[in-house]
């Protein structure tokens, strides 16, 4: 800090939709330990800022690196009080786990490629059973979601159930992205735009809204409370 501005250097990578965006809500160090970390919100037009788009498998300016180089900030940018970036942004990320429905578009997606299956004759048993399981995964995440989505409705704030909800979120869109590379790999070469947006979004499903790993910490830690020999 200096006088009554910061002065931010560093850079950011895996930033979605940087590129459009007009605001960067942006987590930086301002002292030392898990409480030295603020949250600002910066027009993205601020001098120092600069934006490179990544060129992914995911589709052309979903994602970003951004450079701040001597980025002047008021303090009147910040949310909150200094150092309470871990509460706000713990707040945020279980909102973000099922903010998205991403089991619909995955249900949807999986119900799509089952109908050209059959349409072809091509829906065989070992098809069916493998629909079955993604579909059940679907299923749970619904379930795992309404529960949160619920306890916010009541009030509640999510804890690790949230995390629950994100793994299961996960393990769905892997399924029927597996199932369309498996028996329907021509929609990813440009015969099914939906299933081929569906499987580019399946991608990253386990990194994005927080690594699934992290997720799989969390829930061993917070929601069964597992001893750390066990971990």
């Amino acid at each position: 800090m200096q006088g009554d501005h910061y002065l931010i250097n560093g850079q950011k990578i895996w930033t979605s939709y940087a590129g459009e965006a007009e605001t960067c809500f942006l987590l930086a160090r301002t002292g030392t330990g898990k409480r030295g970390i603020s949250i600002f919100l910066i027009p993205m037009d601020t001098p120092g800022i600069s934006v490179v788009e990544i060129p992914s498998l995911i589709g052309e300016g979903d994602i970003h690196e951004v450079f701040f180089a001597d980025v002047k900030v008021p303090t009147s940018a910040m949310l909150g009080e200094e150092g309470q970036a871990w509460d706000i942004v713990r707040t945020a990320l279980s909102l973000e786990r099922v903010g998205i429905p991403r089991f619909a578009l995955a249900s949807r997606m999986l119900h799509r490629a089952v109908a050209r299956l059959k349409r072809e004759q091509r829906f065989h048993p070992g098809a069916a059973a493998q629909a079955a399981r993604a579909e059940a995964a679907c299923e749970a995440c619904r379930l795992f979601s309404y529960e949160i989505i619920d306890q916010r409705q009541r009030g509640i704030t999510a804890g690790a159930e949230a995390s629950v909800a994100r793994v299961a979120t996960v393990n769905a869109e892997r399924l029927v992205a597996e199932f369309v590379v498996e028996h329907l790999p021509d929609a990813l070469a440009g015969a099914g735009a939906m299933l081929l947006a569906h499987h580019q979004r399946g991608i990253v499903a386990g990194i994005a809204s927080g690594a699934a790993e992290i997720q799989l910490n969390l829930v061993a830690t917070q929601f069964l409370q597992l001893p750390r020999e066990l971990r």
